[in-house]
């Protein structure tokens, strides 16, 4: 996939309490980046990635964390593997 890209997700019907947070995972080099709390919302764009990111190499991939009102936190049940082929300017 190319950048920028939007990452999309369900939020959980009857909570409109909670909040979301964008998580990619590099593993190969052990990077990760924490995109902003968005809100009681479905969707990420992830305009482009900082060295040492590396399009078309390394071990991608993507999950949200959860976070409730009442101070509860979690993270997707799924994490998603991904592979870039650009990195946008």
């Amino acid at each position: 996939m190319t950048l920028p890209y939007t990452f999309r997700w369900t939020p959980r019907p009857g909570h409109p309490d909670e909040s979301y947070q964008f998580i990619l995972v590099e593993s190969t080099f052990n990077n990760q980046f924490t995109g902003p709390n968005v809100g009681y919302v479905g969707e990420y764009t992830l305009q482009s990635v900082e060295p040492p990111w590396i399009p078309g190499m390394g071990n991608y991939s993507w999950t949200v964390a959860i976070y409730g009102a009442d101070g509860s936190t979690g993270t997707m049940y799924d994490t998603r593997r991904v592979r870039f082929t650009n990195v946008a300017q």
